[in-house]
């Protein structure tokens, strides 16, 4: 007797871990959402027009929102891929998932180091007038650029 199931139990395995991950991945998601969009209504609500500081600030938190809104949409078109691969044997994703992988690295990349830049930011500025911290500080930021530049 041949076996009346559709899928095999390691696809049926991976469609299940598949789709959990991407359930709670999609819940972080929705929280980066809620987020981003209070800490924009707080950047603009308390007289945006005034400060460059909170300019800055409203720039990166949409640029780093869009790194994790391409990064979250990357990982969805991989899956999707792949059952497009299990539907059609003849399918070569092969140019469509180097150029995906291509923009999460990229993305990725600018998300760390505008995060990175922010931290040092804030800190630059709550050590005024200590050279030692300043440095300390300058070598990460060049560590940190140093690693990313080097992919």
């Amino acid at each position: 007797m041949s076996d009346p199931s559709v899928l095999s139990p390691s696809w049926a395995d991976f469609f299940r871990d598949t789709i959990i991950l991407r359930a709670v991945e999609g819940i972080f998601y929705g929280f980066e959402c809620l987020f981003a969009l209070t800490c924009g209504y707080f950047l603009i609500d308390t007289q945006l027009r005034t400060s460059n500081s909170r300019r800055l600030l409203l720039i990166a938190t949409i640029v780093m929102f869009v790194c994790s809104t391409m990064n979250f949409a990357a990982e969805l078109r991989f899956d999707i891929v792949q059952i497009q691969m299990l539907v059609d044997p003849n399918y070569d994703p092969t140019a469509e998932m180097i150029k995906w992988e291509i923009l999460v690295i990229v993305f990725s990349t600018i998300s760390y180091i505008l995060g990175d830049a922010i931290v040092v930011w804030r800190a630059w500025i709550l050590f005024d007038g200590q050279q030692l911290y300043r440095v300390l500080l300058a070598a990460c930021v060049l560590g940190s650029l140093g690693k990313y530049m080097r992919q």
